[in-house]
C-alpha cells in the first residue's frame, strides 16, 4: 500500500548543501531535484492538480505509458526501475479505474501488453500539462534568458549522462 502523506504535516524546509554528504554542489542540487520531484507527495499533488483521483504511486505508470506507448508489464518495470509486483499492483488499480487495459501482445500471443484507454491517454496528457504548469510556476519570476540557459545546460547534462550510461 502506498504511503499517505498527512497534509497537516509541513513539508520539510529547504536543505542547505552542508546537510548533504556530497562535495559537489551540482550533485547535491541534482539529488534534491530528483528526490523532491519523484516523491509520492509531489506525484500526488500533480495528479490532484490535474484532476485525477489515482494513487500517487500509479502516476509514473500512466506517465510512462503516455510517453512510450504500449508496454509489457516487465518492460514497464524496467523503465520505472521497480519490481514486477509493484507494476502489477499499479496495473490492477489503473485497470480498475478504466485508465489502462491489457491486450494480447501482437508479437507473442502468450504475453500481454498494457495500453492506455482513451480515458487513460487523456489523463496522461493532463499529467504532462500539469507537469509543465508546475515547472512554469517554479520559474515564473525568472527572466527568459536564465530559464533558457538552465534548460540548455540541463539538456546538455542529460545528454552526457545518457551517453555515459550507453558506453
Amino acid at each position: 500500500m502506498a504511503r499517505r502523506i498527512d497534509p497537516s504535516t509541513p513539508a520539510s524546509t529547504a536543505e542547505t548543501p552542508q546537510e548533504w554528504p556530497f562535495d559537489s554542489s551540482l550533485l547535491t542540487s541534482l539529488v534534491r531535484i530528483v528526490v523532491e520531484s519523484s516523491s509520492l507527495r509531489t506525484q500526488a499533488a500533480i495528479a490532484s492538480d490535474a484532476g485525477l483521483a489515482i494513487d500517487s504511486s500509479d502516476v509514473i505508470v500512466l506517465f510512462t505509458l503516455g510517453r512510450l506507448g504500449p508496454q509489457r508489464p516487465s518492460q514497464l518495470a524496467v523503465h520505472m526501475k521497480v519490481t514486477a509486483p509493484t507494476v502489477s499492483k499499479s496495473i490492477a488499480r489503473l485497470a480498475d479505474s478504466g485508465l489502462i487495459r491489457r491486450v494480447a501482445d501482437p508479437k507473442d500471443a502468450r504475453s500481454s501488453v498494457v495500453v492506455l484507454t482513451s480515458l487513460g491517454s487523456e489523463s496522461a496528457q493532463r499529467l504532462f500539462r500539469q507537469g509543465d504548469a508546475m515547472v512554469n510556476n517554479l520559474v515564473h519570476d525568472w527572466n527568459a534568458e536564465d530559464a533558457a540557459t538552465l534548460t540548455g545546460l540541463l539538456e546538455r547534462f542529460a545528454d552526457s549522462m545518457d551517453a555515459s550510461t550507453r558506453a
